[in-house]
This record gives C-alpha cells, structure tokens and sequence, in this order.
C-alpha cells in the first residue's frame, strides 16, 4: 500500500502499478512447482503460476483493481511419479485499467490492461478464462494430486471434496476424486464418480481416458470401447491435451486411436512438429511410409532446433529409402 500509494508512483496507472510493485517485488522469485497460497508463496519468494495468480489477485484486491484469470494453453510439463502422469497446465492474470471509458461507436476486441505472467513460451494459446471460484478449485485440485502422489489417499479425498465445492462439476477435481477411490482399492466407488461427471457433461479428456482404462481393469471391454470412440468429440481446443492422449493410445499399441488424435492436435496447431512427429510414427507403424516421410518432412519444416532437426532428417532418409524400396503396404 506504501508502494502504490506513494506520491512519486502517481503518474502510472494503477495497473501498471501493480505490475511494478510485482516486478521489482518478486525478484529472485523461485517458480517451482509447488502451489502456494498467496501469503505463503510471498514468505517462501518460491511458488507455480498458480500462486502467482493468486498473488495478483490478492494484490489486486487490495487496492481494488478488477482483473481476470485466463487458462493458458501451453507446451504442458509432464512428471511420472507413483505410477501418476502429471501433466501441468498454465494460467495468467490481466488487471485492467480502472480509467478506461469506452468511446461511443468504437469496437473494443478486449479492455486495456497489462498481462502478468512469467516465461511465456513458444506456441503458448490462450484459452477460455476463468473466474476466481475456478482459480480456488484448481488450487485444491492441485493440492490433491500432490497427496495422491505421496500416497496419502484420504487426504486427497478431502482436498478433492473441497476442491468440488468451488466447483461442483470441475473435470480436473472429479477426476481427482475418482483416483483417490481407485488408489484406495474403491473401485465402485471411482466408477460411479466417472459416470456421474460423465453423465453430466463434466468431462475432459484425462477424466474420460482414465475412467477408460478403469473400465478396461473391470474387463468392461465394450464399455472401455464406446468410451475411446467418443474421446474425439470431445470439445478441447489445447492441442497438447490431444498430444497427449495419442501417445497414451500409441503406448497402448491402439495406432489408429492415436492416428486419430494426432490429426486432431495437428488441425488446432498445425505449427506443432510434435503433432507431425506423431503422425509419422503412427503411419509408419501402420506401413503407410510415403505418409510418414510427408509428415516426418512438416517436422523437419517446423524445427527450430539444429539437433532435433538433424535427428529428423536422417529418420526422413531411412524412411525414403524404405518407401523407394517397395515396402510402404499402402499410402
């Protein structure tokens, strides 16, 4: 409050204000991955984007400025721990300029006001926003998934629960929930959950993959099947979501799932090599060769990095080489 305050700070609007105090406040800033409240990520100078979010909207807040949280859609990070995909997601804040009045006749795309967030990324989109009840579940949600990493499965049922208080029908605390029953040996339980976010139209991809692979462990094969044929109707516009599923069909060895989610992350970016890269090996593992050499060379076309892109290359010549030879079973 002394820093916004402040007579020879006047002349910045008070956004930009934030944004100073901000900048020159969280220096040396340590963003890990743990999730923080705002008070906490403040006294430890360490926290996610997440608690980021929540510093500026508790900063905010305090000097009454109004901003939005927006889901960014970003190369995801991925962590392997007790047998647990984490996959990480992004957020941002916009704090708007209180002073701004729009002009009669005049078309506004958006509100002036400044962006915080930190090391925005190469091919970054920007998604659906969120409101702070969203922002609140999300941070039990994540809460949750660290207990269920460490094993601690009632107090990942707890935070779960109260992560759906804040939203009732969020996919990411739901699916929570579920592996909390699955992991406690609750298997009913973690069925029922799945059908209940699924029947009310509660779902993403993750949610509606794992209850597919529950089912699959009941030996409800024709379930499991009805459920991976409805994944590509799903409505996700993150690409990486998409990415993301395809590896988990192409490990399974279900190519032609995985071609199929592919294709859809490749239409919502074709400026990803990873989605070419994907196509490449599912036409490949398919016989389609020529197929496989086109999509190798998009790859080869998008890389930024002289490594990757030499690894591509020589994959490309194998390819040809194979094509030119007769073995391509069809295009």
């Amino acid at each position: 409050m002394h820093y916004f305050n402040a007579p020879v700070n006047q002349s910045r609007a008070p956004n930009w204000r934030l944004y100073d105090y901000l900048e020159g406040r969280l220096a040396g800033f340590d963003y890990k991955g743990d999730t923080y409240t705002a008070q906490q990520a403040l006294e430890k100078n360490a926290g996610n984007c997440l608690s980021l979010a929540l510093v500026t909207g508790a900063l905010a807040k305090l000097v009454g400025l109004e901003l939005d949280y927006q889901q960014v859609d970003s190369a995801p990070v991925y962590r392997m721990q007790n047998n647990l995909l984490m996959l990480s997601s992004h957020v941002r804040t916009k704090v708007y300029d209180p002073s701004f009045k729009p002009e009669k006749d005049i078309l506004y795309l958006s509100r002036p006001g400044v962006v915080i967030d930190y090391l925005p990324a190469r091919g970054d989109r920007y998604g659906a926003k969120r409101t702070e009840q969203d922002v609140i579940a999300m941070f039990y949600q994540n809460q949750a998934a660290e207990a269920l990493v460490n094993n601690q499965l009632t107090l990942a049922y707890q935070l779960s629960r109260r992560a759906l208080q804040h939203g009732q029908l969020n996919p990411g605390s739901l699916n929570s929930l579920a592996l909390a029953y699955s992991r406690a040996g609750l298997i009913d339980e973690s069925a029922q959950t799945y059908a209940y976010a699924r029947e009310r139209g509660a779902t993403s991809l993750e949610l509606l993959d794992n209850y597919r692979k529950l089912l699959l462990r009941q030996g409800k094969l024709a379930e499991a099947a009805e459920i991976a044929a409805q994944l590509g109707n799903v409505d996700d516009a993150n690409p990486y979501n998409w990415l993301s599923l395809a590896e988990g069909f192409f490990a399974e060895g279900k190519v032609h799932y995985a071609l199929e989610n592919y294709l859809k992350a490749q239409q919502l970016a074709p400026y990803l090599e990873e989605s070419y890269l994907g196509l490449a090996k599912s036409y490949h593992a398919m016989g389609k060769l020529v197929k496989a050499s086109e999509a190798l060379e998009k790859a080869i076309a998008l890389s930024y990095q002289t490594r990757q892109r030499q690894l591509y290359e020589a994959k490309l010549s194998t390819l040809r080489a194979s094509a030119h030879s007769g073995e391509e079973v069809s295009r």
